[in-house]
């Protein structure tokens, strides 16, 4: 496989953020003291209770025991925030074949 420096690479993000023409998503940002419930809420969701997300995410550092899928604490630091919004709402749309629930 060709390994690409990032001065050849360097152009393409802009030029995918142009031909990604997603509808934007409103965030509306809560107050520190209305947290708590959507954060308990977010937990039970990832959790073994909830859609299992840790089963194939690594999570906080602790590897995952199943599939390997990228790291629910640092995915914000490479997703979108529209794009993850509808991904999670459809993932087969955005890779079809995903095993997603």
């Amino acid at each position: 496989m060709p390994q690409f420096g990032e001065a050849a690479l360097a152009h393409l993000p802009p030029l995918l953020e142009k031909v990604d023409h997603l509808p934007p998503v409103t965030f509306t940002e809560l107050k520190r003291e209305e947290r708590r419930p959507y954060r308990e809420a977010g937990h039970l969701l990832v959790g073994d209770k909830g859609l299992n997300c840790v089963a194939c995410h690594n999570f906080n550092g602790k590897p995952s025991p199943g599939l390997k899928g990228l790291d629910l604490l640092t995915s914000f630091e490479r997703l979108q925030p529209s794009w993850y919004a509808h991904f999670m709402r459809n993932p087969q749309k955005y890779r079809p074949g995903i095993v997603m629930p």
